[in-house]
């Protein structure tokens, strides 16, 4: 079937998912169009989505301790994406970044602190529901074909690498 999403507040849905966060979610919008087929298997959920678009708009992520926006985004477009459930793998055939500010910091001991924005799984198995039995994992894969940006800035603090894509 076809799936159609304009104009989801992403912090509406903190309730769900912010424990597994350590940083508050302000503003943004998201809007998606994709198709997906999915199928049940004895392996678990199995199925395609294919994206023709998917699209994240003015949105600010800080730490709640901070006084400022360690992200502030203004626009991501992603165009022609695929998740394959069954291979866990995400293809990104094009993302589009424009007007994005990152604050970063690295701490006495080398560590970048953007390496602690999710919840630790101690923290979160404190704020959430028990989970569900669980299941056998493999890793995800995530590949980008080509990538882009504008006008994006970042802090003096910041290291200067940054990658669109990680595989």
């Amino acid at each position: 079937g076809d799936i159609r999403v304009s104009g989801a507040k992403p912090a509406s849905y903190a309730p769900y998912f912010g424990h597994l966060l350590q940083f508050d979610i302000l503003g943004g919008e998201v809007n998606l169009l994709a198709k997906v087929a999915l199928s049940s298997t004895q392996e678990g959920l199995s199925g395609m989505i294919q994206s023709n678009r998917v699209s994240v708009e003015k949105l600010r992520l800080r730490r709640p301790d901070a006084g400022i926006d360690f992200l502030s985004l203004g626009t991501l477009v992603v165009q022609s994406a695929e998740v394959d459930l069954s291979k866990r793998s995400v293809l990104v055939r094009e993302a589009t970044i424009a007007g994005a500010n990152l604050q970063s910091e690295r701490d006495p001991d080398g560590t970048i602190d953007l390496t602690r924005l999710l919840a630790k799984a101690d923290q979160a198995a404190s704020r959430s529901p028990p989970p569900a039995e669980p299941q056998p994992r493999h890793p995800a894969r995530v590949a980008c074909a080509r990538d882009s940006h504008r006008h994006a800035r970042r802090s003096r603090r910041q290291s200067r690498s940054s990658a669109a894509c990680v595989r």
